[in-house]
């Protein structure tokens, strides 16, 4: 969910913008591995401006919750499971009281699609997930015992696990 550069990100430039050859705007400068000589990361524009909205009106990001643990499916797994197209997201947790236990969601599901988004791996569950507003209505396709199911659910709100919901905030 980043994009790896080689272009400068120093201290103090952080949150600058990451131009391509074109001049647009393709990033906003987030960190640097010191470690590794100069490599940077930066979050892609078109996430930003995704948030942008929330920004602007809260002054911080808020972002919808399922409440389980997903892994990658593919290959040998995906035929196991019995998974047409040998892609999504396989269901390894699911937290006791979150939207997914609420919705039918069970360990050894693959999440195949989110509101008919193709879901190909556990990182994009998780990023259509975390696009989303807290108490969004939303579908998953699921494929469970290799039979196929829509499960309707309403996600939470992300669990603030880095302590950054108590940071005040400037007026």
């Amino acid at each position: 969910q980043f994009l790896q550069t080689d272009a400068a990100i120093n201290p103090g430039n952080s949150g600058g913008p990451l131009f391509n050859l074109k001049g647009e705007v393709i990033g906003i400068n987030t960190a640097i591995n010191a470690a590794a000589n100069s490599i940077g990361f930066s979050v892609p524009s078109n996430l930003a401006k995704a948030l942008l909205p929330q920004l602007e009106t809260k002054g911080f990001v808020v972002r919808g919750w399922l409440g389980i643990a997903p892994q990658d499916v593919s290959g040998a797994l995906a035929r196991a499971l019995n998974v047409p197209g040998g892609e999504g997201a396989l269901v390894i947790n699911v937290n006791e009281n979150g939207p997914a236990a609420k919705a039918g969601i069970k360990e050894e599901d693959v999440i195949v699609a989110l509101d008919g988004v193709k879901v190909t791996n556990a990182s994009g569950l998780v990023r259509l997930v975390g696009l989303k507003r807290p108490d969004a209505p939303a579908t998953l396709s699921v494929i469970r015992q290799g039979k196929a199911l829509e499960l309707k659910v309403t996600l939470g709100t992300r669990p603030d696990v880095e302590g950054l919901g108590a940071v005040e905030r400037p007026e």
